[in-house]
């Protein structure tokens, strides 16, 4: 008993001393958010390396929806509105109002990169590039200061840090390691803000002071103002922890009520101002962007997430120690633990109260991992008596810990690179055919286009560059498949570009059958991301052969009933295509005239005049 008392008392004076002088911390979060900077840059350096003098400036992406945010960024930085369509061209006029999409909506981050963008000359890949590591050093310092607050001890904070952003990132894509909060700039700039979001609500509920509490409740209330306009899924996940992390404080730091309540007043008020304009602009959006963004009415309940089963074993893990003992666990960092470990379940049910599920999927990527890790760390810093914490680290704690994040480091990095490596074919392919990007975007911004009275209209037989090119330039193509996205075209223009996009690139009824029975850009541009992952019969949104074959019969009606007037409703003025083992385009001439062609690269730019 004597050994226990005194083992206590020196626990409670190292405390003291750690108390008094507190480790500086900031050295170790720069080190560890540089060394995370330089494992997202990882991919792209594997180009530089591959490539060297002849990279023509493309950005790796390894994400299926970037090239579309790269495009809204490409046309705010050639100067564009913020309601515009990067892929036909078209934007906010007096005599031609624009719907919201989801690009105008969530504006902040893209219009954050484009201001400097402008102010230097710079281009959209140039600052996506930049994005990458930037983000990945800023979210590290986030998620360090955050683990900080709570555990105050550096080692854990840092070994956290790496486990929260690194391990993941790996359960979102174990197939392949990348850190998937950096996907475009959504929602990899606003990342770091979801966690400075929390950390100021840990603050603003823990400090005695009434002058910072206030303080922190009213940066709160700015941050989540940002997120509304940043991204969706970051802002309904940070107002769904904090309905978590206020009932949980409350009952279990009832003393501390009237704090509580004047902090979540301040915060929330702010958080009601930003929602009304956002609301508003809800009101303008696209006629179709509902149906575009796979949003389903349902009060179905989702419970069978790994998520949700990890969170439900720590909350028993919680209960148990609690009931065992609760005067030995720090109630503060329990209830912030317990806002985490129900974050998924708050968040894959929340339609049981609003009828409406929005893509759930990007909770699963983009939230859901790194509020687990967080969890779990929190969990163990609240079950965790503080004195034997530092006589651990007064041993040999520092020593594992250290060892611990050198080597999660070193295994992303080598991960990283590996998965550079096995999409550098298909990267060093994109860079050339951002190549005959780049000089088609001088070609057409020369002046004798500006006779045209409209922007050029270019046909790419390659959908890479057809979906990169506004990224380049502002401009119009033909079709792209993410022009649905955008609300410059309907569903129902969109379908006839898409018809029209196969007629010229030579697609025959039979083949266009075969594509769109296969998981192709058809397939996907026709029935949707989720008909097409349907695998299940039963399941009614499954693709069926009857879907198919009507698709097939209104792209022959379309092709039977093709002339010179609906040529006239849907302009071509340039086609871009491979010079040697492209597609047979022989059909355009029906309707154009081509001249000799400008080679760029391994592709040929022909510019067209309408047959009279």
């Amino acid at each position: 008993m004597r050994l226990k008392i005194d083992g206590f008392v020196a626990g409670q004076i190292v405390m003291q001393k750690v108390q008094q002088r507190p480790a500086r911390s900031w050295p170790v979060a720069v080190v560890i958010a540089f060394c995370l900077a330089l494992v997202a840059l990882i991919p792209q350096l594997c180009v530089f390396a591959a490539k060297q003098d002849a990279w023509a400036g493309s950005y790796v992406s390894f994400d299926f929806d970037e090239p579309a945010y790269s495009a809204y960024l490409g046309a705010l930085i050639d100067g564009k509105p913020r309601l515009n369509d990067p892929y036909t061209g078209r934007s906010d006029q007096p005599y031609s109002v624009q719907p919201e999409t989801l690009f105008s909506i969530q504006f902040i981050p893209a219009y954050l990169l484009a201001i400097p963008a402008r102010f230097f000359g710079l281009s959209a890949s140039t600052m996506l590039i930049a994005l990458r590591p930037l983000v990945a050093f800023l979210s590290a310092l986030a998620v360090f200061w955050l683990l900080n607050s709570i555990s105050r001890h550096k080692g854990v904070s840092a070994v956290g840090t790496i486990i929260v952003l690194c391990l993941g990132s790996f359960v979102t894509s174990p197939s392949e390691f990348q850190l998937g909060f950096l996907r475009g700039y959504l929602p990899s700039l606003p990342f770091p803000l979801f966690f400075l979001y929390c950390g100021l609500g840990w603050k603003a509920v823990t400090v005695a002071e009434r002058k910072k509490y206030v303080l922190y409740a009213l940066l709160q209330g700015s941050c989540f103002a940002v997120l509304v306009f940043s991204y969706f899924f970051l802002w309904t996940a940070a107002a769904a922890w904090l309905c978590g992390f206020i009932l949980f404080f409350l009952i279990l730091q009832p003393s501390r009520f009237r704090q509580t309540l004047r902090v979540t007043a301040i915060s929330a008020s702010i958080s009601v101002v930003a929602l009304i304009p956002y609301a508003i602009l809800l009101t303008r959006r696209a006629a179709d962007m509902d149906a575009a963004q796979l949003l389903v009415k349902t009060h179905t309940p989702d419970l069978w997430h790994i998520s949700e089963l990890i969170c439900a074993s720590l909350i028993f893990v919680v209960l148990v120690h609690f009931r065992r003992d609760s005067a030995k666990l720090d109630t503060p960092v329990l209830a912030f633990a317990l806002s985490f470990a129900a974050l998924p379940f708050l968040l894959f049910n929340q339609q049981l109260l609003t009828g409406r599920l929005l893509q759930p999927l990007h909770y699963t990527k983009y939230v859901i991992p790194y509020a687990v890790a967080i969890a779990v760390i929190v969990v163990w810093t609240a079950i965790t008596r503080r004195e034997r914490t530092v006589a651990l680290v007064r041993l040999n704690g520092a020593q594992s810990l250290t060892i611990v994040a050198v080597s999660i480091l070193i295994l992303s990095a080598i991960a990283s690179a590996m998965t550079g490596r096995a999409h550098l074919k298909s990267s060093i392919a994109t860079d050339e055919k951002w190549l005959g990007l780049v000089q088609t975007a001088e070609l057409l911004r020369h002046p004798d286009n500006w006779r045209l009275q409209r922007i050029p209209v270019v046909f790419y037989t390659d959908l890479v560059q057809a979906d990169l090119s506004p990224t380049t330039r502002s401009g119009a193509v033909l079709w792209s498949p993410h022009m649905f996205v955008f609300s410059g075209s309907s569903l129902a223009e969109n379908l006839q570009r898409l018809y029209c996009f196969l007629y010229y690139s030579g697609v025959k009824p039979d083949e266009f059958r075969r594509m769109a029975e296969t998981n192709s850009y058809l397939s996907l541009a026709l029935f949707g991301f989720e008909r097409v992952c349907s695998r299940d019969a039963a399941n009614h949104s499954a693709i069926r052969s009857t879907d198919v074959e009507i698709e097939q019969q209104r792209y022959i009606e379309f092709v039977s009933t093709f002339n010179a007037e609906k040529a006239k409703t849907m302009p071509i003025d340039f086609v871009m295509t491979l010079s040697n083992y492209g597609p047979d385009i022989s059909i355009v001439d029906r309707w154009y005239q081509r001249d000799a062609g400008t080679m760029m690269g391994k592709y040929t730019i022909y510019r067209l005049a309408p047959r009279k």
